[in-house]
């Protein structure tokens, strides 16, 4: 501790951690403890070694310790998150008033009379009308010079003319912006309308069942429920007389024994059908009917699904492109449903392939998604391997592959496990009577068993805490804060993230990869995420990092990266497994929203480029040191403040250039982005110190 005319040295024994003591002495520096014993002389504070052993310092066991300074660590890192985000969305909104000025002034703020001049062009004409006009040439004072100046002058030699050409003004360029458009092959083309107008059909009866109080994600559970029926009656009714079609579903619960019936009799037989089919645990017919229940309160509107809209469609033969697409346009429609958060389940398509394009799965590959959600990145990976493999492959590789022998995914919600393995069906992965492909249950409960994942795949949901509903014997239902104590694990944290990273970590097999998504506070949160940022380095091969631009997810806030990493054998020499990682700052000066400007593969197709995935050693950086793709070394990510790798370079047009051509729209957007993620720091420090956090309706809605 250093004073204005002394040093003192403090020396921890063993029962004191060096953390722990500079946490004492800080509060006691914040709570003005020191000047109750400081000698003031001069007006200089002094304080003597002496006096300092008055001060009193608390010495918990050391694992209290241990705790206090990780809990401490990681709730500071969240408080300087918030710091970072404030202090930009402020520097947002002084770029926010001249991006507005600029459209009102340009008249494209409010409707105006197209005859009017806009307010821009009278200023720009009234600064070219002042400009043409000649200057008044003031009147210089006459200056009577001194003696010892004239006789410099005279002494001086006479100067030689010399032509200094005027400065030249480049003319302004007008940027023309080049867009080269590809027609699409005729056959997909016409799958693309088939698929749009199928969702359209389903989605129009959607809005009649959310008008009768059902959500969308509550109307696509129904349609799977109906979907499967319909499909195994149709292959069923296809088969030749002479294949041995196993019977499915028995013929008193199958798709016939519905279409025959009306009215409240139906919805009866429905419910029994429901009942009977969630009996096959441990079958994609068991995941499906799972748990389920008639949401359909009307008989009428289920005779009009039952009927018109599900029985009037061959499913089978419409491809297994197409039916899968359309199903997965309603799970699309279905995240946009905010009010039941469905959306954390849901990752934009455009990222999910340029993630699977990269990674390049292989047949011989076990694809595992922990948190699989909807299916995504399963269905992308096996989309891939039809594409790119099939060619070279064995018929038993082949029925292997469609049996999804190679596919493993987990989800911790019933329903969504649901649409899990009906979008894989249908878009032709598994079997209906065969092994699930989706397991329910909390993935991060157990350490992997088994064969491990030479691939995996992954976007946990969003939220930082772990937590389990407890049910008092009053009826209150209260949260608790769940740590999972794994042997496997580098640190015990509440952290949901955190802990689905160190899941993964032990999932991969060795000589395996993975590619995780994962929020901000991953790569910069202090106490268990610094251990785990280290351990990432040294025992696996962090090589590339992609920063995730904001308006691309369903949730508001969410600043997101992709992580790739491969697992190997420890190294002979000892030295740590990373020693470069690569970063694509998609992030700075990049602009999305989920309706107006949506994310597409061609917005990462610089990023698929740069990777290289068939040449990952000769990958070349920017040209530009402000380019999007920058390279760092293991001893320069390791001597990192709390070895962060929340790494920034580029310049934000909205923030560092004053006369930015962004509209203020977009710039708006940022600013609810930026306080969005301050917003869910300071929930997340509120959850931690015990605060009760209300969920505002309007978020919500």
């Amino acid at each position: 501790m250093a004073f204005t005319n002394s040093l003192l040295r403090f020396r921890a024994n063993e029962d004191v951690l060096p953390e722990w003591a500079l946490m004492v002495f800080r509060r006691h520096l914040h709570a003005r403890r020191f000047m109750r014993e400081v000698r003031i002389t001069t007006n200089i504070a002094h304080l003597s070694a002496k006096r300092l052993r008055a001060v009193e310092f608390p010495i918990p066991p050391l694992h209290v310790q241990k705790q206090l300074v990780v809990r401490c660590d990681e709730l500071l890192t969240g408080i300087a998150a918030v710091d970072t985000e404030a202090e930009r969305s402020l520097r947002r909104a002084s770029a926010l008033r001249k991006a507005l000025l600029r459209k009102a002034f340009s008249g494209r703020l409010v409707p105006q009379n197209p005859d009017d001049e806009p307010a821009a062009a009278v200023l720009d004409r009234i600064r070219a009308e002042r400009a043409a006009q000649p200057k008044p040439k003031r009147p210089r004072a006459r200056k009577v010079p001194t003696a010892r100046k004239v006789a410099a002058i005279a002494a001086a030699p006479e100067p030689t003319e010399t032509l200094v050409p005027p400065p030249s003004r480049s003319s302004p360029v007008t940027a023309v912006e080049e867009t080269t458009t590809e027609p699409a092959p005729e056959v997909r083309a016409k799958a693309a309308a088939q698929t749009n107008s199928l969702v359209a059909k389903l989605w129009n009866y959607c809005n009649v069942l959310r008008d009768n109080g059902m959500s969308t994600i509550e109307y696509v559970e129904q349609l799977s429920y109906l979907l499967f029926l319909k499909m195994v009656d149709e292959m069923a009714e296809e088969a030749w007389e002479d294949d041995e079609i196993a019977q499915v579903i028995p013929p008193e619960y199958d798709w016939k024994s519905l279409v025959t019936k009306r009215g409240v009799e139906l919805e009866r037989h429905y419910r029994d059908v429901l009942d009977e089919l969630g009996r096959r645990p441990g079958t994609t017919i068991g995941t499906i009917f799972a748990e389920a229940q008639n949401r359909i309160t009307k008989p009428a509107l289920l005779e009009k699904l039952v009927v018109e809209l599900i029985g009037r469609e061959q499913w089978m033969i419409q491809g297994t492109d197409l039916k899968g697409d359309a199903y997965e346009g309603l799970l699309n429609k279905g995240a946009s449903d905010t009010k039941t958060g469905a959306g954390q389940y849901f990752t934009p398509r455009a990222l999910i392939d340029a993630i699977v394009e990269v990674t390049q799965p292989t047949p011989d590959d076990i694809i595992a998604d922990p948190a699989c959600g909807t299916g995504g990145f399963l269905i992308a990976a096996h989309s891939y391997l039809r594409k790119h493999q099939m060619k070279g492959l064995s018929k038993e590789k082949r029925t292997a592959l469609q049996r999804g022998d190679h596919i493993r995914g987990n989800e911790l919600v019933t329903g969504t496990a649901r649409l899990a393995a009906m979008n894989m069906l249908l878009h032709g992965i598994g079997t209906s009577d065969g092994p699930s492909l989706v397991t329910v249950g909390d993935a991060l409960a157990e350490k992997p068993s088994g064969r491990h994942a030479t691939l995996v795949l992954a976007n946990p949901p969003f939220g930082r805490k772990s937590a389990i509903n407890v049910i008092g014997q009053d009826g209150t239902v209260e949260k608790e804060d769940v740590e999972y104590d794994r042997d496997d694990f580098t640190a015990t944290t509440s952290n949901k993230q955190l802990n689905f990273l160190q899941h993964i970590m032990s999932l991969t097999a060795v000589d395996g990869r993975a590619a995780v998504v994962l929020p901000d506070n991953i790569l910069f949160e202090g106490g268990a995420g610094e251990k785990i940022r280290r351990r990432l380095l040294d025992e696996f091969d962090l090589h590339t990092i992609l920063r995730l631009p904001t308006g691309i997810f369903y949730a508001g806030g969410v600043k997101a990266n992709v992580l790739f990493f491969d697992k190997k054998l420890p190294r002979a020499d000892g030295k740590p497994q990373t020693t470069k990682t690569w970063v694509y700052d998609f992030r700075t000066g990049q602009h999305f929203t989920l309706k107006q400007r949506p994310l597409t593969s061609a917005h990462l197709q610089d990023f698929v480029t740069s990777y290289r995935a068939d040449d990952i050693e000769n990958r070349k950086p920017s040209e530009s040191p402000d380019g999007p793709w920058q390279v760092f070394t293991y001893d320069e990510l390791i001597k990192r403040d709390k070895v962060n790798l929340d790494i920034t370079w580029m310049k934000d047009p909205a923030l560092e250039d004053a006369d930015s051509d962004l509209e203020p729209e977009v710039i708006a957007q940022e600013i609810v982005q930026d306080l969005q993620a301050a917003l869910d720091e300071f929930k997340a420090i509120a959850e931690a110190l015990g605060g009760e956090v209300i969920e505002d309706e309007a978020e919500l809605a």
